[in-house]
């Protein structure tokens, strides 16, 4: 088994912080954290679910 990175729950972590920031700062400053955050928690997730579907399907369908 591999070592664990925590990339879905810095992803959570994340989402949670911007949920925070959206109810007490400004709108400029919520413009700015939106995209990194968006863009960060999609691709920890998404390559999460690749990497799970990529295990499920065993050796002998997997692309080379």
């Amino acid at each position: 088994m591999t070592e664990k990175t925590f990339k879905r729950e810095v992803a959570v972590a994340l989402l949670i912080w911007l949920g925070y920031i959206v109810e007490t700062k400004d709108v400029e400053t919520i413009k700015i954290l939106i995209w990194p955050i968006f863009a960060w928690s999609a691709a920890a997730f998404g390559f999460d679910a690749y990497g799970k579907l990529q295990q499920s399907l065993g050796p002998s369908t997997r692309r080379t």
